[in-house]
């Protein structure tokens, strides 16, 4: 699983209760019912965990892929890297600091769809 770092504070972040049926680590990324999940802890499958839905997480993104702030930002499931493509892809919420073509991650603002 691609990984995504909470920036915020921790009053900003927004949690939810979800049991997976797979394992888990902190940081883990998860597609859920048109929602990106960001695991707090790790768990082992089908164990209660808290999961990030909203807050400035720091995603991997599309190798040499310029973002700028306010732009619209899509997780990838596939490749699982954030991207500006919304084609096939999922709303994962806005870019809030500039991420150069050479930078690894962007830190979005994660928001529920």
């Amino acid at each position: 699983m691609a990984t995504g770092t909470p920036i915020d504070v921790l009053a900003n972040l927004r949690t939810l209760k979800y049991n997976h049926s797979l394992a888990v680590t902190a940081g883990d990324i998860l597609l859920h019912n048109g929602h990106v999940l960001i695991a707090v802890n790790a768990t082992l499958a089908n164990e209660d965990n808290v999961w990030i839905y909203r807050g400035k997480i720091g995603f991997p993104k599309t190798s040499a892929l310029e973002i700028s702030v306010g732009d619209v930002c899509y997780w990838d499931d596939t490749a699982k890297k954030v991207s500006k493509t919304a084609s096939g892809n999922t709303r994962v919420g806005i870019c809030v600091e500039d991420s150069s073509a050479s930078d690894e991650t962007v830190i979005v603002n994660l928001s529920e769809n």
